[in-house]
C-alpha cells in the first residue's frame, strides 16, 4: 500500500591543473507512493542537487535545461506530487504540481538562469480499450527569474498555458508509447519600450519505450516548448535592438536512453540528448 524510496549519489572530481582542483556533487532523490484504496493514489517526489555537472542539475519546465559545465557550486531543487483518481470505470484524472528552483554561483549564469517555476496541472483520461487511453491535459506555468541584477532577468518572467490532447497506447507487452500534442501560450512580462513577445507556440512531448529483453530497454523521446537560455539578454546579439531582448528559446529536443542487463551483476546504460532552438527576441 505504501512505498518509500531514498537515493543519495556523491561524486568527487579532481582536476590536476585548475585553481579549484576538486568538485563535490551531491544528488538526493526521495519518493513516497501511497494507495489510499483502489481508486486513489498519491505519488510525492523530491530531488535536490548541489553540483557542477549539467546532467546532475537536470531540467525544469524549460525542456533540456543547461547542457554545459557551469562554474561554481550550483543548486537545483525539484518537488511535487501527482494524485491519481479513478472517477468512473473508464474515466480517471491525474492532478499534479511541480515546484522547481535553480540557483547558480557564477554571476552571468545567475542573472540569466536563476529562477523559480510553479507548475500545477490536470490530466483527464478516458480508457478507450485495455491498451489505449486518450485525454486532455492542461498545465499552468509561472516562471519567475529572480537572479541578481533586476535589469537582466526581469523581462524573462513568463506565465504559460499548456493545452494538449494526450494518447497512451500499449502496442505490445514490451512496446509502449505516449504523446502530448497541443499549444503553449506564453504571456511575458510587459514593460514600456520593450517589444511584446506574447504568443502561441506548438507544445509536443512524446516517448516510446521498447523492452527488448527482460530488464533491458530502449527509450526515445521528443519535446518542443519554451526553454530558458543562458545567452545574454540585451539585444546586441546578432545586431538586435535593446528594445527586443532575448526572452528565451523555442527549442526542440530529442533524447535516447539504452539500458541493458549483461549479467545479474552487470548493468550498463547510455543516454543522449540533442537540442536545437530559436531565440525569442534578440534579433
Amino acid at each position: 500500500q505504501t512505498v518509500v524510496g531514498l537515493r543519495y549519489d556523491y561524486l568527487l572530481r579532481y582536476f590536476e591543473n585548475r585553481e579549484k582542483s576538486v568538485d563535490h556533487n551531491h544528488v538526493v532523490d526521495a519518493i513516497l507512493s501511497h494507495n489510499f484504496n483502489s481508486r486513489f493514489k498519491l505519488d510525492v517526489f523530491y530531488s535536490f542537487a548541489l553540483a557542477q555537472e549539467p546532467q546532475q542539475l537536470g531540467q525544469g519546465a524549460g525542456g533540456a535545461g543547461i547542457l554545459f559545465r557551469a562554474a561554481g557550486t550550483n543548486f537545483r531543487n525539484i518537488a511535487g506530487f501527482d494524485l491519481t483518481s479513478q472517477l468512473a470505470e473508464s474515466w480517471s484524472a491525474v492532478t499534479g504540481f511541480r515546484n522547481n528552483i535553480f540557483r547558480f554561483d557564477e554571476l552571468a549564469f545567475a542573472q540569466s538562469l536563476d529562477r523559480v517555476e510553479y507548475l500545477p496541472s490536470v490530466n483527464l483520461r478516458y480508457q478507450v480499450a485495455p491498451p489505449s487511453s486518450i485525454g486532455l491535459f492542461y498545465q499552468y506555468g509561472i516562471t519567475d527569474f529572480d537572479g541578481p541584477g533586476a535589469n537582466v532577468g526581469f523581462v524573462r518572467d513568463v506565465n504559460s498555458h499548456f493545452i494538449a490532447a494526450t494518447i497512451d497506447h500499449d502496442f505490445a507487452a514490451n512496446l509502449t508509447g505516449s504523446l502530448r500534442g497541443g499549444i503553449q501560450y506564453n504571456d511575458f512580462a510587459e514593460f514600456a519600450g520593450v517589444r511584446d513577445r506574447d504568443g502561441v507556440a506548438p507544445y509536443v512531448d512524446g516517448q516510446l519505450t521498447y523492452g527488448f529483453l527482460p530488464g533491458s530497454s530502449l527509450t526515445v523521446g521528443v519535446r518542443h516548448q519554451l526553454t530558458a537560455t543562458d545567452v545574454g539578454i540585451l539585444g546586441t546579439v546578432g545586431g538586435g535592438l535593446f528594445s527586443d531582448p532575448i526572452r528565451g528559446s523555442s527549442a526542440t529536443s530529442g533524447r535516447i536512453s539504452l539500458s541493458h542487463i549483461f549479467t545479474p551483476k552487470l548493468v550498463g546504460s547510455i543516454n543522449g540528448l540533442y537540442q536545437a532552438g530559436t531565440f525569442i527576441g534578440g534579433g
